[in-house]
C-alpha cells in the first residue's frame, strides 16, 4: 500500500473554512488526490471532498475547471452529467475555498448510510437476492455511464460501491473514468489506470494494444460480484506474483462457477462478463440486463 502524503491543512483549518457545515473529523477517507469529510446541515448529511493535490493560485471568481488535472476535471464533469440512481452525483457545483494557506477545489456528493460493499463482505458472502440486486445495479450504472459520452469507469471494486438508505447499490469514485468520446489514448506506452487487484486482462496491456470500453467495466462487475458470491477475491491470494495472478484471470472458464450458489441466469451472465477476451463479453451494455429480465 503506497504511503499517502500528509494533508496540507489541519482539521481545524477545514472546519474554519466551512462555518455553515458541521464537519466530522478526522476525515472519512483520504486518497492520493482528494480527502473526504462527513458534513451535516439542517437539510441532512453529505460528503465534502477537497482536491488537496492541486492548490489553486487564482482568486475563486477567476477559477476555471479546465485548469485542474485531467483526472479531476473528468471526474467532476462525469458526476454532473450522468443521471442514474446507481451512480454518485454532485449535490452542488464545485467551488474554490481557501483552507489554511492555499485555496482548493471542493465539491459535495451524497452520503450513503449503508456503508460499502467492502464493509459488508467482512461478514461473509451476500445471499442470492443481494447478489442479483448488486449485479443489476452495477450493470445499470455501467449502461448509464456508457450512454453518457461513452464513459468507462475502470475502477469498479467493493470499496467503490456504497449502499443508500434503501439498500440500493451505488457506484462511487469516478476518478479513473475514461471518456472515450473526449479522451485520446495519447499515453500509448502505458497500461490503463487501474486497481491491479480489480482490473480486466486488457487493462494490463500497453494502451496502444488494448481496447478499453464498456466491456472492460463488464469484467470488473463480474469480478466484484463473484467476490461478493464467495466472500473472498476469486483470483487474488497473498503473495501471488503478478504473472500468476494474470494467468488466473485468463484461465477462467464458465465451468468454474458450477459450485457457486447462484441463480441460473446470474451464473450465465457472470460466465460471460468474466470472459478473459473482451470479445467474449456482451456486445452492448443492455444485453446482460435483458438476460436477467431487465428491459
Amino acid at each position: 500500500m503506497p504511503q499517502l502524503p500528509p494533508l496540507p491543512f489541519t482539521d481545524d483549518e477545514v472546519r474554519a473554512s466551512f462555518p455553515g457545515l458541521n464537519l466530522t473529523t478526522p476525515a472519512l477517507g483520504q486518497g492520493s488526490f482528494k480527502v473526504a469529510y462527513r458534513a451535516s446541515t439542517d437539510q441532512g448529511t453529505h460528503v465534502l471532498k477537497v482536491i488537496y493535490s492541486s492548490p489553486i493560485s487564482d482568486e475563486p471568481d477567476e477559477f476555471d475547471l479546465d485548469q485542474m488535472p485531467d483526472r479531476t476535471a473528468r471526474e467532476i464533469s462525469s458526476m454532473g452529467s450522468v443521471d442514474s440512481p446507481h451512480v454518485v452525483s454532485l449535490i452542488s457545483a464545485p467551488t474554490v475555498v481557501r483552507i489554511g494557506e492555499s485555496s482548493y477545489l471542493c465539491f459535495e456528493e451524497p452520503f450513503y448510510s449503508g456503508g460499502t460493499l467492502e464493509d459488508r463482505l467482512v461478514d461473509g458472502p451476500l445471499d442470492r437476492a443481494e447478489i442479483r440486486s448488486l449485479l443489476i445495479s452495477l450493470l445499470k450504472a455501467s449502461a448509464a455511464l456508457w450512454g453518457t459520452e461513452k464513459i468507462v469507469h475502470r475502477d469498479i471494486k467493493p470499496g467503490n460501491i456504497a449502499y443508500d438508505g434503501d439498500g440500493t447499490p451505488v457506484l462511487l469514485d469516478l476518478g479513473l473514468v475514461l471518456v472515450t468520446e473526449m479522451s485520446a489514448l495519447t499515453d500509448s506506452e502505458l497500461a490503463s489506470p487501474k486497481t491491479p487487484r480489480y482490473a480486466a486482462p486488457e487493462q494490463f496491456e500497453q494502451r496502444r494494444n488494448a481496447q478499453i470500453d464498456f466491456r472492460t467495466d463488464q469484467y470488473l462487475i463480474g469480478l466484484t460480484v463473484l467476490e461478493a458470491v464467495r466472500g473472498t477475491h476469486p483470483f487474488y491470494r497473498p503473495g501471488i506474483s503478478a504473472g500468476a495472478y494474470l494467468q488466473a484471470l485468463v484461465g477462467f472458464t464458465p465451468a468454474d462457477l458450477a459450485n457457486d450458489d447462484l441463480d441460473d441466469d446470474v451464473r450465465e451472465v457472470l460466465g460471460r462478463l468474466l470472459s478473459p477476451a473482451i470479445y467474449g463479453r456482451y456486445r452492448t451494455p443492455e444485453l446482460p440486463m435483458e438476460k436477467l429480465g431487465i428491459k
